[in-house]
């Protein structure tokens, strides 16, 4: 435990945001697998596709309900959505 206090303590601020960045992203692979992502985006365009909503031409208007509406897919966060979505390039 004192170990553990210690590298705490002497963790400085990019090393601690490295570490965070890693747990973000090893979080985000196991809540929202690569595979289930792709095809609930995919599926998340064909919805809004149906209610009249381009991607090219709604653009960055359109993120925000596309991740809302992927984040309650998997019971995770708009922005780790968003983190993917960056992440895997899937976003136009």
């Amino acid at each position: 435990m004192e170990d553990w206090k210690r590298f705490q303590r002497d963790l400085d601020e990019a090393g601690r945001g490295w570490l965070e960045y890693q747990a973000y992203a090893f979080a985000g692979l196991i809540l929202v697998p690569t595979e289930s992502l792709l095809a609930e985006y995919q599926k998340a365009l064909r919805v809004a596709g149906r209610a009249g909503l381009s991607l090219q031409s709604a653009g960055e208007v359109a993120r925000p309900y596309i991740a809302n509406w992927l984040a309650r897919r998997f019971d995770v966060s708009p922005q780790a959505i968003e983190k993917r979505l960056n992440k895997d390039d899937l976003w136009p």
